[in-house]
């Protein structure tokens, strides 16, 4: 007979144990029981790490087939409603409609990635908090910029509530709006036609003083989720049914990055679903809000943002795409920014060097460039006299994890925005790059 047992058994000399008997029996017909144990600590530990990896695998492989797929439905829509936008430019009504589903799918698109890369900075270790001064009356702006065309296309009726008493906080704004999408993307992508989500904002005071927690209860009267899967709603790629089963886009990361962003910022998150009766999702996190005194220099931004500070301002762009330099040209110089663009990073130190001091108020600078990619030409520009050496540098790639964002600070960038372009966080980076400046 063959078994396993442990001795020590939590202790720090603990041992696995592979023990093996057999019965024998004696010259004079005693009946013998030898039993050989066998140490296989260091075996099973192997044997785990076996497991673990072989277990990562599968994940990382049901990871890439549901990527795969749901990355391709809406790729597969923009460029299906590009080609036939291209064809009916004649007709106003219907181009618009082509391209507001051409902006949803690549919305959709774009958000994917986002939860790909949250997960992946979070399996590195790299995830830090960028906390600034945000307005709390935004937080529910996601609707509007994301979710606005998705909610009125399924016939879905939204009713938000909101009571918060201070309209400023310090966070990490884009971690707070990824939450939101997360969990709200997951209430509209389970509810039928024709159902309701509500969401309930709150503020209540925290003993600490200058704090406060921010709760959300996000209620949807969608399919809900079964008891037997309830419990794994926050793992890594975990889903119900797959896109194809189910005809609903997703990679199963949605509860799992909220979950591992709210923790990064204290906060917590509950789900409550029974089949066929609606899922309910609350979840809170601890900010520091702002009153009084503390309000004057947001006011002075806000009017500098009002009086058009960045109006007027040279912006030179090192980017070798010409379709990126295009769409960037034209969205800087719709708001009123004077745009130079250049096509590699050899060519952007040239142009500081060739133009007077203070020529140009903010550069604009791609990673992933030929002759010099952008690290090389920060730090060119960087060593040169007078305000050349110190004028802002913005980092703009499609490299977009923390570690990318790590390596345009050691080159002596100021900021980082990721492509895809969303022109609002563009503006507010030029901004608050020139204020600091």
């Amino acid at each position: 007979m063959d078994y396993e047992c442990i001795f020590n058994k939590g202790q720090a000399d603990e041992r696995y144990v592979i023990a093996k008997s057999k019965i024998a029996y004696s010259l004079n017909g005693r009946r013998i029981a030898h039993t050989t144990y066998v140490d296989a600590t260091e075996m099973r530990a192997l044997q785990l790490s076996v497991e673990k990896a072989e277990q990562a695998a599968r994940a990382k492989s049901k990871f890439l087939k549901n990527i795969s797929h749901d990355f391709r439905t809406p790729m597969n829509a923009i460029i299906g409603y590009t080609e036939i936008l291209q064809a009916y430019m004649g007709n106003d009504e219907r181009s618009q409609g082509f391209l507001a589903k051409l902006m949803e799918s690549s919305k959709l698109l774009t958000f994917l990635l986002s939860n790909a890369i949250e997960l992946s900075s979070f399996e590195l270790g790299t995830q830090t908090l960028k906390e600034s001064v945000t307005d709390t009356s935004r937080f529910l702006e996601v609707t509007d910029s994301v979710l606005k065309f998705v909610l009125w296309n399924r016939n879905l009726t939204f009713l938000p509530t909101i009571n918060i008493q201070h309209q400023h906080v310090i966070c990490d704004s884009a971690k707070i709006r990824m939450v939101i999408l997360n969990v709200l993307g997951n209430a509209i992508k389970f509810t039928p036609t024709g159902g309701t989500i509500s969401v309930r904002l709150e503020e209540t005071p925290l003993d600490q003083q200058g704090r406060a927690l921010f709760t959300a209860v996000v209620q949807d009267t969608g399919v809900g989720i079964s008891p037997e899967f309830l419990p794994f709603v926050f793992d890594d790629f975990a889903r119900q049914e797959n896109s194809t089963e189910s005809g609903r886009p997703g990679a199963g990361m949605g509860l799992s990055v909220a979950k591992k962003l709210l923790e990064l910022m204290d906060g917590t998150i509950e789900v409550e679903s029974k089949p066929g009766n609606g899922t309910k999702v609350t979840f809170a996190v601890p900010l520091r809000v702002l009153e009084g005194q503390e309000l004057e220099q947001i006011w002075d931004n806000e009017t500098a943002h009002a009086n058009g500070l960045l109006r007027g301002s040279r912006v030179l762009l090192a980017e070798d795409n010409a379709l990126n330099a295009e769409i960037t040209t034209l969205l800087l110089s719709d708001a009123g920014l004077l745009c130079e663009h250049v096509w590699n990073g050899k060519e952007a130190v040239d142009a500081m060097v060739s133009k007077p001091n203070g020529y140009y108020d903010l550069v604009l600078m791609d990673i992933q460039m030929p002759k010099m990619d952008g690290y090389q030409a920060a730090r060119a520009i960087r060593v040169l006299d007078g305000d050349r050496g110190t004028v802002p540098i913005i980092a703009f790639s499609a490299n977009a994890l923390n570690e990318d964002r790590r390596l345009s600070e050691e080159a002596g960038m100021n900021g980082h925005v990721a492509k895809p372009l969303e022109v609002s966080e563009l503006l507010e980076t030029l901004l608050a790059v020139k204020l600091r400046a």
